[in-house]
This record gives structure tokens, sequence and C-alpha cells, in this order.
């Protein structure tokens, strides 16, 4: 892995979430190679005593490698990745980085596209949406978020898509029923999902039983 690493600068540090925090890298001596939509990168942080590789999803428009954006969530049980990258670094620091590798491409057939997010989730489907509206495609994209830790970029996105964006904010009480949105769709819909373990589970589970 150490001779495909790629060396980033990270030039600006944002908190656009209680417990997210976004980065943006730039290349120290090359450009950056292209990616697909839904690609991620492992980010190699080298702390005092150990070394932390961590995935993230890359969160620019596909189109526009003159920087990657990742976003990254301070999680309560962190293995010290997240914590490092929260407190450690900093604008102006350099990382070292894999090229990106996609195992979450959209699948470009479909005739319609769900896409379903929780919390920190919405990180791979920020690459997604500029391609689907390049391509004109037929999609909604639904965010399940709590807004006192996470919910990043919501306004944008509302204000970007219009009535294909779906929001619910669980402490304001908005519930997404998966049941009830997996119920109306129609054949050709691919649904998509990126959040914790029990909203997956609940997708899936709720997808077999129809």
């Amino acid at each position: 892995m150490s001779n495909q690493m790629i060396a980033v600068r990270v030039t600006a540090v944002n908190d656009v979430a209680p417990k997210i925090r976004e980065f943006c890298l730039a290349a120290v001596d090359e450009s950056l190679p292209p990616f697909s939509a839904g690609s991620h990168v492992m980010v190699e942080m080298a702390g005092e005593n150990k070394t932390y590789r961590n995935a993230y999803s890359l969160m620019s428009d596909p189109a526009d490698t003159s920087a990657y954006h990742i976003a990254v969530r301070l999680q309560d049980e962190s293995r010290g990745g997240s914590v490092f990258m929260h407190t450690q670094v900093k604008e102006g620091d350099v990382l070292k980085i894999t090229p990106p590798a996609n195992l979450f491409a959209p699948h470009w057939a479909a005739q319609k596209h769900i896409l379903i997010a929780g919390g920190v989730g919405i990180t791979p489907f920020m690459s997604y949406l500029p391609e689907l509206q390049r391509r004109n495609a037929d999609f909604e994209l639904h965010y399940l978020y709590r807004s006192n830790q996470t919910g990043a970029y919501r306004q944008k996105l509302a204000d970007d898509l219009g009535e294909r964006f779906f929001s619910y904010d669980s402490d304001n009480g908005q519930l997404c029923v998966v049941q009830q949105l997996l119920s109306t769709l129609t054949p050709g819909t691919h649904v998509y999902i990126c959040g914790p373990d029990t909203l997956i589970d609940a997708v899936k589970n709720e997808a077999a039983a129809l």
C-alpha cells in the first residue's frame, strides 16, 4: 500500500454538524486521480504510538479533481481515527491517502434511484448527486439524522434538490417509515443505503418482506 500512497495537504477544515467535520484535501506534488461516484479513499494518520487507517467517502463532484472533500464523524466509541482527525488534523497538515476505490457505485441502468442516508452516511451520496443531475436521472434522497449530532448539508440539499429531497430529523420527532417508503417503489427502482447498521438492517429486512 505504501508505494501507492498519495501525499495531500489539508487546505480547509470546517465543522458542518455538531459531530461532523469536513476536510478539503489537495495534492502536494501531482494532480489527484479521477474517481467515480461512490468512491472512497483510505486516510493514513500517523499518531504518536499508532498509525490509523480509515476509509472515507469522497464527497466532491467526480468531474472536479482539483481537490477531494471528506467528512468525518466523531464516533462515540472511536478506535482512534475519528478522534485523531477531529483533534489533531488542522489546515496545512500533510496526510497520506490511497488512490480512490469504488465499492458503492450507482447502477446507471436503473429506472429510478432511491438514496437512503443515515447521519454521516450522507457522504457517498454527495458525489452521486452531481452525476445523477448531469444524467437527468430520476432519483430521490431520503436523509435521516439527529440534528443535535449530525444532519450536515441538509439546508444545501433542500435548496438544490427541492421536491427530490426528504428530510427526517429524529430529534424533532420526524421519522422515516421504511416499510411505507419501500412499498411505493416501482419495478426498475434501485435502493442505496449508507448509515448505521440498524438502518441498513431495517431497509434490507423490509425489502425482503416486500
